[in-house]
């Protein structure tokens, strides 16, 4: 089943699960994170790539009884590790 929320499409396929105590608060995040209601049959945008992850948003779905969000990574961690040579590099 493919999504469109907010103008990002993706498939079920496309999306990884990272557990919610893994997300690091105080960063700016490389993902967009969503959740999927029961059947997925529909995903809700919880943040943006590029948005800063303050702990409030980690707390507040761990509060909810969520473990894990589903993610759809824009940018790898390899791609910002060479972002950051270079400007070392500099």
């Amino acid at each position: 089943m493919s999504f469109n929320v907010s103008g990002i499409k993706f498939t079920k396929d496309d999306l990884s699960t990272i557990v919610l105590t893994d997300i690091r608060a105080g960063s700016i995040s490389h993902s967009h994170f969503f959740h999927l209601l029961p059947g997925d049959k529909r995903a809700i945008l919880l943040l943006r790539a590029g948005d800063f992850i303050e702990q409030s948003f980690i707390t507040k779905y761990l509060e909810k009884g969520m473990t894990s969000l589903y993610q759809l990574e824009v940018v790898s961690q390899e791609d910002i590790d060479e972002y950051k040579s270079f400007w070392h590099e500099i």
